[in-house]
């Protein structure tokens, strides 16, 4: 064996060593590890790709930071040593990239709740970091977790077992406790929320087990949902506002609470006072008059006139535009005054050609939101120079 040979077979080996310390030292512990770089997405094999587009539910995206190392992720994710590899021939472990981890590598008891849609300006804070960063496709969303929405913006999480949150503009919530443990009697899934402003409208699966508990507290109220779809609404003056579209609720806190039903609604004005009464949510319009369905809209659309059918006690109106049919991705709202079933004032100014979905609630005098309208949508075509 020539002497360059040499040279270059110890050099590879002395990088190997290198590398396997680094990876078993990992330098710094969870606690000084505070210091994430925003993610950026990166493309995975063909393979890997196809099966994630047909199920959907596959895989997580976790972040990496500079001293990402294979057995960091092992630890951190994993269930088994031996899996580390898989992961490493499918993705860049380097500062700065997210990292797809397929659910069934997982450790026993987290439950992937992930990211599945978002428009506008979306952040998170890690529990081991709380620098706020964008979010991305199919992020992890763990214990100890903030996010944050702004205006004109929204995210869906949905759990694995179908429960969806959806965090409505200007929203800011903290995952306390998502998880999952085996009893003799099967398996109990705890998820605790902390809303801390804004709104959000949640369908929770129903619960299997007993002992399962799926709650929302906020600074004045909690939650308890057996499966049920629902708003919850932090007021700007601090109180609770909870609007049940269908199911069930228990609402207050532990010895002042009471049951609301579907189409009703209860208020907490300040910790520690009874939830009001039940009271009935107002009825929903009836018809979305203009722009009617599938209408091509061309011009300027500032000035373009929204219309709807009037409800009898309604305050006021909200309505809401987005990308999609299921009101994921937003693109604006307003507030519109109950003597006008009518806006003109949406700023849409920046609205790519394409197709856009409307709908609207009426909310009556204390405030309470009727379930939404039927939705409709209009085509804005591309201008021709």
């Amino acid at each position: 064996m020539s002497m360059n040979m040499k040279k270059v077979l110890t050099f590879a080996f002395t990088m190997s060593i290198a590398v396997n310390l680094v990876a078993f030292d990992g330098g710094r512990s969870d606690e000084q590890d505070k210091k994430l770089s925003p993610a950026t997405k990166i493309d995975s094999p063909k393979e890997m790709a196809a099966t994630a587009d047909n199920s959907g539910e596959d895989y997580v995206v976790v972040m990496t930071d500079k001293d990402t190392t294979p057995l960091k992720v092992y630890q951190k994710y994993l269930r088994s040593a031996d899996e580390w590899r898989q992961i490493t021939e499918h993705n860049l472990l380097q500062q700065g990239v997210t990292v797809k981890v397929p659910k069934d590598m997982l450790k026993a008891g987290m439950i992937p709740a992930k990211v599945t849609k978002f428009s506008g300006r979306v952040e998170i804070a890690r529990n081991f970091d709380w620098k706020w960063v964008r979010v991305v496709d199919d992020l992890l969303v763990q214990e100890g977790d903030w996010i944050r929405t702004r205006a004109k913006s929204s995210v869906e999480i949905k759990q694995d077992d179908g429960t969806i949150i959806l965090l409505r503009p200007n929203t800011k919530i903290l995952f306390e406790s998502n998880g999952a443990a085996q009893t003799a009697r099967g398996e109990v899934r705890t998820t605790k929320l902390k809303l801390d402003q804004g709104s959000i409208l949640s369908r929770v699966q129903k619960l299997a087990q007993r002992d399962s508990r799926f709650e929302i507290s906020t600074p004045t109220a909690m939650s308890f949902i057996r499966g049920t779809e629902f708003r919850v609404k932090v007021e700007p003056e601090g109180a609770t506002r909870l609007e049940v579209l269908e199911g069930r609720v228990d609402f207050g806190d532990t010895e002042q609470n009471v049951s609301v039903d579907g189409n009703f609604g209860s208020l907490v004005n300040a910790q520690g006072t009874m939830p009001d009464q039940p009271h009935r949510l107002p009825t929903a319009p009836a018809q979305l008059i203009t722009p009617e369905d599938r209408q091509v809209l061309e011009g300027d659309l500032a000035n373009y006139n929204f219309a709807w059918a009037t409800v009898g006690n309604a305050a006021r109106y909200h309505l809401e535009v987005s990308a999609d049919a299921e009101f994921k991705q937003l693109v604006d709202e307003t507030w519109v005054e109950g003597s006008s079933a009518q806006v003109q004032s949406l700023d849409l100014s920046d609205l790519e050609p394409g197709t856009y979905f409307w709908r609207v609630s009426a909310l009556d005098a204390e405030g309470y939101e009727s379930a939404w309208s039927q939705t409709s949508h209009f085509i804005y075509p591309m201008s021709l120079r």
